[in-house]
């Protein structure tokens, strides 16, 4: 079992995308793979100590650029396609959100394993849509005609993911930090 091994965290997709949306987030990219077992390999092309620098604006490097040619990668982008292909890009808003995922946090990437992704199985083959996550909340009481005020409930839009996938990534991020300070122990004795 690797370090990367333990660095994975099993989520759902709507919280993997949130990434994307979020102005704040460290991430640009998810790097989806095609396999679940080249999550490893794929992390181990980022050395520990290069992943604090790595810049977004750097772009992908040619050992992942090579990845996307062969078909190893696929690639979910925040802002513009990188000159890619258009059969390597994939468009995070048309994956299924409830599609079980694998991953891997390496900001600015974000390494991801989706089953069925590559064959197009979680893929919404409709027109683009807005997003469909809702949940239900308390709305102003209305009055039933010659009625008193009852309280309704209405859909509205739930922009942040579950506490449980936030306690989650957070988890993964405090291992990913305790490796990296063994290792820099391990290196000063």
């Amino acid at each position: 079992m690797s370090c990367w091994d333990v660095m994975t965290d099993r989520t759902h997709f709507s919280f993997v995308a949130e990434y994307l949306r979020h102005p704040d987030s460290p991430v640009q990219y998810i790097l989806h793979v095609k396999e679940r077992a080249l999550l490893s390999e794929v992390a181990a092309l980022f050395a520990p100590d290069s992943l604090w620098v790595t810049s977004a604006s750097q772009g992908l490097s040619p050992a992942l650029l090579a990845l996307v040619r062969d078909g190893t990668l696929k690639v979910s982008v925040r802002q513009g396609s990188e000159d890619l292909d258009p059969s390597a890009v994939i468009d995070a808003t048309r994956v299924s959100p409830s599609s079980g995922t694998e991953g891997i946090f390496l900001p600015p990437f974000y390494l991801a394993y989706t089953p069925g992704l590559f064959e197009g199985r979680v893929i919404d083959k409709g027109p683009p849509a807005a997003d469909k996550r809702r949940r239900s909340g308390p709305t102003m009481p209305s009055a039933p005609p010659g009625g008193a005020p009852t309280g309704t409930v209405a859909a509205v839009d739930e922009p942040e993911a579950p506490a449980a996938e936030l306690d989650t990534a957070f988890g993964t991020a405090l291992k990913f930090i305790k490796y990296l300070k063994s290792k820099a122990d391990s290196g000063s004795q």
